[in-house]
């Protein structure tokens, strides 16, 4: 008789375990995805290197130009291609907002696919550094990518920094590790 009641003891137990890891929490979502039904603001910030007193300091005199395109994005005599949005307001800040709203230069809306958010150093006399800073716009979660840009890199080359997929209303970012 009790090894009838220990079993069932036994079967017992095993149910409750099997019922607990079955109803096991929700994966977290990772850092880097950010889940917004209203969309996310993507920004470019950037710092300028404190340099020898004979070079220009002056964040006015740093001009970068932030993009959103599909691969691969070439410019040709001043005319890019596949570029999809451009942001340059001439200071330390740009940024755009993508939801299923947004207006492509095409005319299109933004739809489901990989993005590339590239920077072109437009005029800078010193190195410095760059932030690609995602927000959602209603939930607020922020996701960073640290990178640096030289003065070297003045020109008319647009360097990808991150991707972005948008899924639905989950925007992933990566970066890309090639600058």
């Amino acid at each position: 008789m009790k090894k009838g009641y220990l079993f069932i003891q036994l079967a017992i137990l095993a149910f409750v375990l099997i019922g607990f890891s079955s109803c096991k929490k929700d994966d977290e979502v990772p850092a880097n995805v950010i889940e917004d039904q209203s969309g996310v603001k993507v920004e470019l910030q950037w710092l300028i290197a404190t340099t020898n007193s004979t070079q220009s300091t002056s964040l006015s005199d740093t001009d970068l130009d932030f993009y959103l395109y599909k691969q691969p994005a070439i410019e040709i005599s001043g005319n890019n291609t596949n570029i999809m949005l451009r942001s340059y307001n001439e200071d330390s800040y740009e940024s755009f907002t993508l939801n299923d709203l947004t207006t492509l230069e095409d005319e299109t809306k933004l739809v489901d696919g990989t993005y590339v958010l590239g920077v072109k150093v437009y005029s800078s006399y010193t190195n410095g550094t760059l932030d690609i800073v995602t927000t959602g716009v209603s939930t607020n979660k922020t996701y960073k990518i640290n990178s640096t840009y030289t003065a070297s890199q003045e020109g008319t080359t647009i360097r990808p920094f991150a991707t972005i997929t948008k899924s639905g209303s989950k925007y992933t970012i990566k970066s890309v590790s090639a600058n």
